[in-house]
């Protein structure tokens, strides 16, 4: 951009008088920063909103400089939104009561089913129940497998629910703040229909999108690989995309254009755009003109793709910017662009404030902003399309670091490559083919061939970009805080859930990873905790993995973390590295040990001057553990038997660590990973990752 267009660009901004620009931030800076705080604010806290409310009306009368006062309104709004969002969450907490018990109650399914291993997993709300405290509360279920629950369908269920405990690590995704943002209260499974069909059934606006995505899977050729990823393009549905499929797309920074974004809605309001100007030329009219009627046919079009869609917020956002320039089209206004995402930012807090919990939010108004910038920028076409792909991959770069802890290195060519086709060919190709699936389903069949080549033709290039070296740089902003001392060690015990055990051991001579991790829905457990935790730990290569089993989960994240990372050696548990095995073990710090009863335990540092101890992947039984040594295991449901003689120190994986069973107390109750260092002096807590926002893993008591 010259620095001429520069200065015109904002001599144009401050035209149009950007009081909404800095509403739109503070409302967003508020909301953000009140949710972290460590407690609910008590409802005495809505006297302040309404005072700075006034304040901010006293000042826009009283000072010129009216900035502070869209501040303090900005503040007010978004603080104010964000604490009674809390406070409904809070007030509609499940009581510990009805946790982990199982209880008859009538369910109304509020969403589209997806497979998986379980059965159905589906959003519920609780219409009937033992306790009013339950009735109206948002169950995200897993039904029996068997026939699909539909949206609008009641069932009476026997049910068990679980507290929204999320798993809270060095780094990764943070699954119980992603339910605070849903409105989920908890999560549970249906332990038995009462019936085998639905008591009631009504219509649901969910059911629209069901019967379009039945009606379009039926024209799809049923054997191809890319279905799943056709479905996801069109209705936003991502459950028949493969692991595979992700894994690429993440891997090549193009995950945006194979689900539905705002791009996808600005794509089908153009076309519909152009749609009504040839409808207008058919009978044009001096009464309605020709942009009134483009207009409204681009609004409709935009309005029902969106909720065909299923409106998540990027979509929001688009929807609501489209709609302000068509409202300036009609009032034959100009309108800046960075004032149209100020007002769809508003729009979207104003509608579900909860939305700032979601990265999707973050990354889909950081993107639109680098975009409208960077279209500012002068230039050939050609010339503008590569500045801007490179542009935004470089921009977005930061956002995916501190997301994800990963920038997926050839994004710009990768999107330069596939986009046209993706944007241009395959979204109109397959919105036509959706709609004649209900009118013409063989001809829609025979169009569905021609997706199949264009689908090929982009996969052939994403996939072979996955293979490029360093096709994704592995970082983290927080890696050089870690840095070990000298004859010392550390011991992170990461945050699985479900009692399960990986813990990183990084010592001088090189850092060790106990587990691969086990399936955790469609994303692996290695992707999404495991190996973002070990960039954030400033972990670079391996110089050897235990393995806790040979099964296909475990040898799946073993895979997955040596596409990404270096690993010198590779460890099964399963002779408890006996055999021959302890012949190529004897110079390493590990060796195993059989307890009495057939249990093995890692026995670690066994040569060294550190302290050792020693680690087991399964809850130890009553009295059948090195008791001369400091343990790490899953949690034991009762406390050593006083015959068992004193337990120098028990670490408890994927549970608070339990008191009174070490000779120093490590008494904690979070949730969360935990690194203990490990010196001369023995073990000591390094850090606790205490999540912030730590109400939303325990049920209000």
């Amino acid at each position: 951009m010259t620095s001429r267009s520069a200065l015109n660009e904002l001599a144009s901004f401050r035209r149009y008088r950007p009081w909404v620009f800095w509403l739109a931030l503070a409302m967003t800076t508020s909301a953000i920063g009140l949710a972290q705080l460590s407690e609910t604010p008590e409802p005495t806290w809505r006297l302040l909103w309404v005072g700075m409310g006034l304040l901010s009306i006293i000042l826009w009368f009283k000072t010129t400089q009216r900035v502070i006062a869209y501040v303090l309104l900005g503040v007010a709004l978004g603080g104010g939104l964000m604490h009674e969002r809390m406070l409904h969450w809070q007030a509609q907490s499940i009581p510990p009561i009805w946790l982990n018990t199982t209880f008859p109650a009538q369910v109304l399914v509020d969403g589209i089913a997806k497979p998986t291993a379980l059965g159905w997993s589906v959003l519920t709300r609780l219409v009937d129940s033992p306790s009013p405290a339950l009735t109206h509360a948002k169950v995200l279920l897993t039904f029996p497998k068997g026939r699909e629950p539909l949206a609008g369908e009641e069932w009476s269920v026997e049910l068990r629910l679980r507290e929204t405990q999320g798993r809270y690590n060095p780094a990764g995704i943070d699954f119980a703040a992603w339910l605070f943002a849903q409105n989920i209260q908890a999560t549970g499974t249906v332990v038995r229909l009462t019936a085998s069909e639905p008591s009631e059934s009504s219509w649901h606006w969910q059911s629209w999108r069901w019967l379009a995505m039945q009606k379009l899977l039926s024209v799809l050729p049923a054997d191809s690989d890319f279905t799943g990823l056709s479905v996801a393009l069109v209705l936003g549905e991502v459950s028949a995309v493969t692991d595979e499929q992700w894994r690429v797309l993440r891997d090549t920074g193009t995950l945006h254009m194979a689900v539905v974004s705002g791009t996808h809605i600005t794509l089908v309001a153009g076309l519909a755009w152009f749609l009504g100007l040839a409808l207008w030329k058919l009978a044009p009219s001096q009464r309605y003109p020709a942009v009134l009627v483009a207009s409204l046919v681009a609004l409709f079009a935009a309005v029902g793709f969106a909720f065909l869609a299923g409106m998540n917020v990027p979509v929001q956002r688009a929807l609501i910017m489209f709609v302000m320039l068509m409202m300036a089209v009609w009032l034959k206004r100009s309108l800046h662009p960075v004032l149209t995402l100020s007002w769809a930012l508003i729009a979207v807090l104003l509608w579900d404030v909860g939305a700032v919990m979601q990265v999707g939010f973050w990354l889909s108004f950081i993107a639109t902003a680098i975009l409208l910038w960077m279209l500012t920028i002068e230039g050939g076409r050609l010339q503008r399309l590569v500045l801007l792909h490179l542009g935004m991959s470089l921009l977005l770069a930061p956002f995916l670091l501190l997301f994800f802890q990963q920038i997926p290195t050839y994004s710009a060519l990768a999107n330069l490559l596939t986009a046209p086709i993706i944007e241009w060919l395959l979204v109109p190709l397959l919105l036509i083919i959706a709609l004649l699936a209900w009118i013409l389903p063989s001809l829609a069949t025979l169009l569905s061939q021609l997706t199949e080549q264009l689908w090929a033709l982009v996969w052939a290039m994403l996939s072979e970009i996955a293979t490029w070296p360093m096709a994704v740089l592995l970082l983290s902003p927080t890696a050089w805080w870690h840095g070990l001392p000298d004859n010392t060690q550390r011991l992170t015990l990461l945050d699985m859930g479900r009692h399960e055990l990986v813990a990183v051991w990084q010592t001088p001579q090189g850092d060790w990873l106990m587990g691969t991790g086990s399936q955790h829905g469609k994303s692996h457990s290695m992707e999404t905790i495991i190996l973002p935790s070990l960039t954030a730990l400033g972990v670079k290569r391996l110089a050897g993995v235990v393995m806790s089993d040979n099964s296909e989960a475990g040898q799946k994240g073993l895979n997955v973390l040596k596409q990404r990372m270096s690993v010198e050696q590779t460890l099964s548990s399963e002779s408890c590295l006996q055999g021959k095995m302890a012949s190529a073990t004897d110079a390493l710090p590990i060796q195993g040990w059989w307890s009495d009863q057939g249990q093995c335990w890692l026995m670690m540092n066994p040569k060294a001057q550190l302290p050792a101890f020693a680690l087991s992947w399964q809850t130890p039984k009553a009295n059948d553990w090195p008791h001369h040594l400091p343990i790490i295991a899953p949690a034991l449901s009762t406390k050593p038997s006083a015959s068992s003689g004193k337990v120098d120190l028990w670490i408890s994986a994927g549970s608070p660590v339990r008191s009174g069973w070490a000779q120093q107390s490590f008494s904690t109750q979070q949730q969360g990973a935990m690194t203990w260092q490990i010196s001369e002096q023995g073990f000591s807590l390094f850090k606790a990752y205490k999540p912030a926002n730590q109400r939303f893993y325990h049920p209000q008591e």
